[in-house]
């Protein structure tokens, strides 16, 4: 295709601008780079396709692409604030020619990010005005279409929070949708209720009506009709933020979501291993005991304790039958294809806080109460092997807490079966980074933040953990790269670096919450408490659930795997035995230990001038 004149140029771009995103990469930007155009249009040519690749996060242009060198510097394509003058210029022309939304609100979101002195602050309302006319007459059928749309709300909703424009306009475009006033696919309409549920600032309790409610149990019910148990899993914790914001009951989506995980344990019923069902109905005892379903809890509970015959404890691997194997197969392959399809801070997210990736600790306890002095309890070993190969008889005391901690390591390496080659699968994807890991830690966590303490010679000093996180990090992400590439991963620093970091960890974010993490010795000197002290804190039984605490003190101590000591006192002497399982719990440790945030320093106050320095 030949493109003489600029007048050209727009009715390409004109014609084949039909939507935000979706049909960029494959229609319109082939079309754009393999056209011929004179010297002349070379500059503006490259400024469209540079716009076109612009993507927008809360109303700021980032990027199309981004990498972090060896040397720990973002490269990558050019970013707004490198545009030459001229370009916006050549943005601010175009946006005042255009006819097509789609163009008119992506020049005037570029044009709105623009530095100084080009930014056009009152292109951020039009841009947001646009993006509403592009739905009005948008066609939302299909995947790709309905993604569109989707990412076109999102959009408008970070504006109108942003700006405060428009609020009512946008409310109503995504309830419209959700509530099937406007149509669209059941299958979008969980992203649009996390959007809801996501942006509480904007879809207060007052634009939370009645109607919203019925949409969400009558998309569960459609769905759950369907066998869409899945969709129904995925919907019935936001439709149970929803009905909180408004003051409703949470109880009935936390039954309906019980209903959801004993219909997906039915469903594998017939697989020969039973470990799909197994922990289908640990969900659902879960979710029962929320709702307060006490009849429906028992149920559940002997159907687990029926399903409980098949689990060998006191072995160190097992070979599952072939058709076992297929059946945790698929519901591995389920759960990648699902984790890679989020965002880099959803999976993080997901990572640190969803129910699926550690084993709950209430349901391992019970179990091991329940069998204390049973045929189950014999087969549990009555004296612990550590790494280094010495031995401790377990007392009769310890005899349950040994079958808990046993029993949790069974079902932990159930839970890594699928964390290992999700996070595999999610590096390749592009979802799970170096760079996404520590963009989650600076936003949901305190690891980045400055803190401020006197060191031992009077004097006020700040710090950030990032300084010794990143590095850590780093270095994982390198040796995950190599074990991808084929060759052999070396996790032994990050491994012994994040096994320490993490008490030190834990103990800054008890003293920062007020607590005290010193005690006298046997002489009657002041000394830090044990990691189990701080674990045992009040404060950490405030900060941290029990299940989150459980799973420390399985990670870092025994009878758990005791990675504080065997690091400490360097029982790990093969490469071996610094595996990706162990780096990969340490890294949901990292989590949850640094899911908080602190209020932000006060700024140091201004040194005096001369003028005003005391005589």
């Amino acid at each position: 295709m030949n493109i003489a004149t600029l007048e050209e140029l727009a009715a390409l771009l004109e014609h084949h601008s039909q939507s935000w995103t979706h049909t960029h990469r494959s229609e319109l930007l082939p079309l754009l780079e393999e056209a011929t155009v004179p010297d002349s249009l070379l500059d503006q040519r490259r400024w469209e396709r540079i716009a076109l690749g612009f993507w927008f996060k809360e109303g700021k242009a980032q990027r199309e692409q981004e990498f972090t060198t060896d040397a720990d510097e973002k490269v990558g394509s050019i970013r707004v604030e490198e545009l030459p003058s001229a370009a916006f210029a050549y943005y601010l022309q175009r946006y005042e020619q255009s006819t097509n939304v789609y163009l008119k609100a992506r020049y005037a979101l570029v044009l709105w990010n623009a530095p100084k002195p080009n930014a056009y602050g009152r292109m951020g309302n039009l841009a947001h005005t646009h993006l509403l006319e592009a739905l009005a007459t948008a066609d939302c059928t299909g995947r790709d279409k309905r993604r569109d749309c989707i990412q076109m709300l999102g959009a408008c909703c970070d504006l109108a929070l942003l700006l405060r424009h428009r609020q009512p306009d946008t409310v109503e475009a995504v309830l419209d949708r959700f509530t099937g006033a406007v149509p669209f696919e059941a299958e979008g309409r969980i992203p649009l209720l996390r959007l809801i549920a996501d942006t509480g600032k904007l879809f207060k309790p007052d634009v939370l009506t009645d109607e919203v409610s019925l949409a969400c149990e009558a998309l569960f019910d459609d769905f759950f009709a369907a066998g869409e148990y899945d969709a129904c899993e995925a919907l019935c914790p936001l439709a149970r933020t929803v009905a909180q914001r408004r003051g409703r009951a949470v109880a009935e989506w936390s039954d309906r979501l019980g209903r959801t995980h004993e219909a997906m344990a039915e469903r594998r019923l017939s697989d020969p291993s039973g470990l799909a069902p197994y922990e289908f109905y640990r969900r659902a005892t879960e979710d029962y005991r929320a709702a307060g379903n006490t009849a429906a809890y028992d149920q559940a509970f002997q159907r687990l304790n029926e399903l409980k015959s098949k689990i060998r404890l006191g072995a160190t691997s097992f070979q599952l039958k072939p058709e076992d194997a297929q059946a945790m197969q698929a519901d591995i392959d389920d759960r990648i294809q699902r984790l890679t399809q989020y965002s880099p801070h959803d999976l993080l997210e997901y990572l640190t806080v969803h129910p699926e990736v550690l084993p709950d600790y209430a349901s391992v306890r019970a179990f091991a109460e329940q069998h204390k002095g049973s045929f189950f309890f014999a087969s549990v070993p009555t004296s612990q092997l550590d790494e280094n190969k010495n031995t401790r008889r377990v007392q009769s005391d310890e005899e349950v807490d040994k079958l808990t901690a046993d029993f949790y390591e069974w079902m932990l390496q159930f839970r890594l079966a699928s964390l290992v080659p999700l996070l595999a699968a999610c590096y390749r994807a592009g979802n799970f980074s170096y760079d996404s890991f520590c963009a989650f830690l600076e936003k949901s966590s305190w690891i980045a933040q400055p803190l401020g303490e006197t060191a031992v010679n009077g004097q006020e000093v700040v710090y950030t953990w990032k300084d010794l996180i990143y590095p850590i990090l780093r270095d994982f992400f390198q040796q995950l790269a190599v074990g991808i590439d084929g060759g052999r991963e070396n996790f032994v620093l990050s491994i012994d670096s994040l096994t320490v970091k993490l008490e030190g960890l834990l103990r800054d974010l008890l003293q920062r919450s007020g607590a005290n993490t010193t005690a006298n010795d046997k002489h009657q000197d002041l000394r830090e408490v044990f990691i189990e002290s701080l674990l045992n804190h009040a404060v950490a039984q405030e900060l941290f659930d029990e299940s989150t605490r459980y799973f420390l003190r399985y990670l870092l101590l025994a009878p758990g795997m005791n990675l504080r000591n065997n690091v400490a006192h360097c029982y790990y002497r093969y490469q071996d035995q610094y595996s990706f399982d162990k780096i990969i719990l340490l890294l949901c440790g990292l989590l949850r230990i640094a899911n908080f945030r602190f209020e932000p320093l006060d700024p140091p106050a201004a040194a005096p001038t001369d003028e005003s320095a005391p005589a």
